[in-house]
């Protein structure tokens, strides 16, 4: 009986109908013990307390188990049995680990054999699969890993066992922690004359499931890395502090590991790491914690800090695996911990376009907008995490100088009120499950040249419209709102900022100036020229209803996620927003964000803008740098506008446009909203006519982008016409996973 039982489980565990075939000749007991070897390094870069080990081994019961774990417990999210392989783990560790007080300890070691056994004779599960086919199969096999052999034929048996579910199927991030277990499997029992017990021989498991590994470090699909050097998971989603995370620490650890083996990752699945690590995913931390936007779903205490100190251990092992290059990612490190300011890099602006989400770095600030459309999602709330993020990707604008600005905000945060977004006041925030709330338009997109971006969105939701657009510099951000209206008789505001107070409010109307120095005191007015906070000055543009406070905001952490603290918080919040009314009509609004500055520059540049706003509306959103003959504009219709008392731009499309004014010519950059195609259909106001075509909203091929100048000009794609004295220059724009990204022209004035 006790056979066929053995026979049975070894049976169900992995076939291996997913899994393209391979040969095994390169594996043998040297490779084998190397690999594992390093496996144990990466594991054992620390060791647990051993005060803490050895209380654990005298508060556990003579079964092997504790009390006060409850083990009948099949919840969803922060599953209570989970602690008892979180013990066994340590255990393993210490006892595992060569610089580890308890080091081959008998204590440890009669303790570790007792509590997996445990675990190894009852079959604990949980209503959430990735429990059951990755998180205990992935601790199942490192435990066993770092036992370094120090385990019975019985325990292995028993743990393959619990470790069928693992088998290689899906995608991104989930299909490499399965590859990665199924390696582990083929590890552990290479040479144990296991061949006869399992369907896949420990040979052809370790090989099959390396070239998975390596097969998805690729750029490109539905999910994983993307042509912008975003990552997406569950669908069109952008995942840099989840699952993008876990893919870079996963692949450049398995990388590391087969370094110098025949299983070696190649040059160019390296190169790919390094150009996501460089490109993408360490670039959206700043001071060493994380943006908000980058951080999805998992919004607990320390969340942005923690993941930003896990891409500094990435990027540390990166340079091992990669030492060619050790000094840029030593560099990066520097850089976004904000160290060695004379060596770092200018300022930069960066348009992932495949994720809706454009940064602004300089030497002294960052700035982030994360938008969303019909086809980019919103951010997931699922697993009991981000229960009150459903308007996380409506525009939301995080303004960083020291990286504290949001230190643990999110209990006592106004969620309706996120920093950037236009939203209703009232009611309780929707859920928004896996996929996110949707934006009802397409109209989303940006257009970057390194130096200068342009983000704009046109959202739609609920009955409310509003015409955003965000305008990002190394002098700041200015902030442009058109078309806002609702059907719903609900108050609607824009928010500017609502983060952490540090010290006085400064507020200038028309009157002078007046300091908000306490808790509970608040300003609102029609003459509010502009708002000081925290060395960021808020200049506004347009006068519109200011409502600005310092707040003492209540909530919880259970409020946040699931088994957040449910014990009361209480924190000072600064509260800046735009009050557009009960059921607005056509409502607009313009501000400028000048973070890193002080008081007398604000006044000084409050007297002397730097920037002008050429127009805002719903059929072109503009703005100029005179100083600088840089315009940046969004057109949601074909259109036209003046550079200047000579030079004036038409576009045959709807289009995100900067232009250079150079000596003797133009640079121009253009994109247009990947999604879009030809262009929204709107009305005679720029308000867009719903279309009836079935097939809209899928994937086109790369449109025509015409620009029209006065004058005769020459460059790529020019054709002049000497009739009218306009030149025309083409814009072929990218198509498939290239489509909304930005392209740029230099041409030249004959």
């Amino acid at each position: 009986m006790r056979k066929l039982f053995y026979l049975i489980f070894c049976l169900a565990i992995l076939v291996y109908s997913h899994i393209p075939s391979a040969k095994a000749q390169t594996v043998d007991s040297s490779n084998v013990a190397v690999i594992l070897s390093r496996i144990r390094t990466i594991l054992t870069q620390s060791f647990p307390n051993p005060d803490s080990i050895l209380k654990w081994v005298q508060t556990m019961q003579p079964d092997g188990s504790w009390k006060g774990i409850d083990y009948q417990s099949t919840r969803f999210s922060a599953w209570p049995s989970i602690q008892h392989l979180n013990y066994v783990s340590n255990f393993a560790n210490a006892y595992g680990n060569v610089n580890s007080p308890l080091y081959k300890d008998k204590r440890v070691e009669k303790a570790l054999h007792l509590s997996l056994d445990y675990w190894l004779h009852h079959n604990f599960v949980n209503q959430n699969w990735w429990w059951d086919e990755i998180g205990v199969p992935e601790s199942l096999s490192n435990i066993l890993i770092l036992m370094d052999g120090d385990f019975t034929h019985d325990e292995l048996l028993r743990a393959i066992n619990l470790m069928r579910g693992s088998y290689i199927q899906q995608t991104g991030q989930n299909r490499i922690w399965r590859s990665g277990i199924q390696l582990k499997i083929g590890l552990l029992t290479y040479g144990r004359n296991m061949e006869t017990n399992l369907v896949t021989p420990p040979k052809d498991r370790i090989v099959n499931a390396i070239k998975i590994l390596q097969s998805l470090v690729k750029v490109g699909g539905e999910e994983g890395i993307q042509p912008d050097w975003s990552f997406h998971q569950h669908g069109i989603q952008q995942q840099f502090g989840n699952y993008g995370m876990s893919f870079a620490a996963s692949q450049v650890q398995w990388a590391w590991v087969l370094k110098n083996t025949p299983f070696h990752y190649d040059k160019s699945e390296i190169d790919i790491l390094k150009n996501y690590l460089l490109k993408g995913l360490s670039l959206v931390v700043w001071n060493g914690r994380m943006d908000i936007s980058a951080c999805g779903r998992q919004l607990e205490p320390g969340s942005p800090e923690t993941k930003g100190k896990q891409v500094i251990g990435i990027l540390k092992l990166m340079s091992q695996l990669d030492p060619e290059y050790s000094s840029l990612y030593s560099n990066r490190i520097d850089y976004i911990l904000g160290k060695n300011i004379s060596q770092a890099s200018p300022a930069r602006n960066i348009y992932f376009w495949k994720s809706d989400l454009m940064i602004q770095r300089t030497l002294d600030y960052y700035i982030s907008v994360r938008m969303h459309s019909k086809i980019v999602q919103g951010t997931e709330s699922g697993a009991g995490e981000n229960l009150l993020g459903a308007y996380l990707a409506d525009g939301a604008t995080y303004i960083y100088h020291t990286g504290k600005e949001y230190n643990n905000i999110f209990p006592v945060w106004n969620w309706r009120r996120i920093p950037g977004i236009t939203s209703y006041v009232q009611g309780p925030v929707p859920e928004s499950g896996w996929v996110g709330l949707p934006n009802e338009s397409n109209f989303v997109g940006g257009v970057s040249d390194s130096s200068y971006g342009l983000a704009a969105m046109l959202f739609k939701r609920d009955g409310l419209t509003a015409y955003k657009s965000w305008f990002l510099s190394s002098e700041g951000m200015v902030c442009l709102g058109a078309g806002i209206q609702s059907d719903k008789n609900t108050d609607v505001s824009t928010t500017l900022n609502q983060s952490l107070v540090d010290g006085k409010i400064i507020v200038k109307t028309n009157r002078g100036r007046k300091a908000i120095d306490q808790a509970g005191q608040a300003m609102d007015g029609n003459d509010i020229d502009w708002v000081y906070h925290d060395n960021t000055g808020y200049i506004f543009l347009q006068k519109g209803a200011v409502h600005v406070s310092d707040d003492k905001q209540r909530g919880n952490w259970a409020l946040v996620y699931n088994q957040g603290d449910p014990d009361p918080i209480t924190k000072e919040v600064f509260n800046l927003w735009i009050d557009h009314g009960k059921a607005p009509i056509n409502k607009s609004y313009a501000y400028m964000v000048l973070p890193g500055i002080s008081l007398k520059l604000l006044s000084l540049i409050d007297h002397h803008p730097f920037v002008r706003v050429i127009q805002n509306d719903t059929l072109l959103q503009a703005i100029q740098y005179p100083g600088e003959k840089i315009t940046q504009a969004v057109f949601y219709h074909p259109g036209r506008i003046n550079l200047d008392k000579k030079i004036t731009l038409h576009t045959n499309q709807p289009c995100l446009l900067l232009v250079k004014q150079i000596n003797r010519g133009l640079t121009l950059t253009v994109s247009s909203p990947p999604e879009n195609g030809e262009g929204l259909t709107l009305d005679a106001n720029g308000f867009p006519v719903r279309k009836s075509n079935p097939h809209e909203g899928e994937s086109k091929e790369g449109g025509v982008i015409v620009l029209s100048l006065n004058g005769h000009y020459t460059g790529e794609g020019c054709s002049y016409d000497s009739d009218s004295n306009q030149t025309k220059i083409i814009f072929q724009l990218p198509a498939g996973i290239y489509a909304g990204e930005s392209i740029s022209r230099t041409i030249t004035l004959l």
